[in-house]
């Protein structure tokens, strides 16, 4: 199975990032749209930042990430950041799910725990949940890329190349 869609799980959270870092956490108690569910010290919350993040890019969507992928939409619950995205011309029908999930779990999981540009995911151990829908809308599979276990997954691949 040839899998071409390595570019959804990066460009997104790319983006995301960009959006997280040119503004969303500047915001402070003297923001007039983000008095609710601040800490102590008036800080708006890591969840608020993402839900902020989230919103502007929905705002752009639906937009396609490749030839064969539609970013439909995004949502934060907690610390867990959802992407919905179709894959055009797929049918889960047609595909191995197992090997999907494997390989878009393994490349997403590499690049994500390994890339400078998604460290405000990682230290905020941010859940990405990549949800795919083939042409039809039918559920194809979430892929689940838990950034709080990256120091486990990148200090034992440096295990293993020793």
């Amino acid at each position: 199975m040839n899998i071409k869609l390595l570019s959804v799980p990066i460009a997104v959270p790319l983006l995301l990032s960009v959006l997280l870092i040119s503004g969303c956490q500047t915001h402070n108690t003297k923001s007039t749209n983000l008095t609710t569910n601040q800490n102590a010290e008036g800080q708006v919350t890591v969840e608020q930042m993402l839900s902020l993040a989230s919103n502007q890019l929905n705002k752009t969507l639906p937009k396609m990430i490749d030839t064969e992928t539609r970013l439909d939409n995004s949502y934060v619950k907690g610390n867990r950041l959802y992407y919905k995205s179709t894959l055009l011309n797929y049918y889960v029908d047609n595909m191995d799910v197992d090997v999907f999930n494997e390989e878009m779990s393994e490349n997403t999981g590499n690049y994500i725990c390994n890339s400078s540009d998604m460290l405000f995911f990682k230290e905020n151990k941010i859940i990405l949940v990549y949800s795919y829908y083939d042409d039809d809308a039918k559920f194809i599979s979430d892929v689940i890329i838990d950034t709080g276990a990256c120091d486990k997954l990148t200090s034992a691949s440096s295990d293993t190349e020793e």
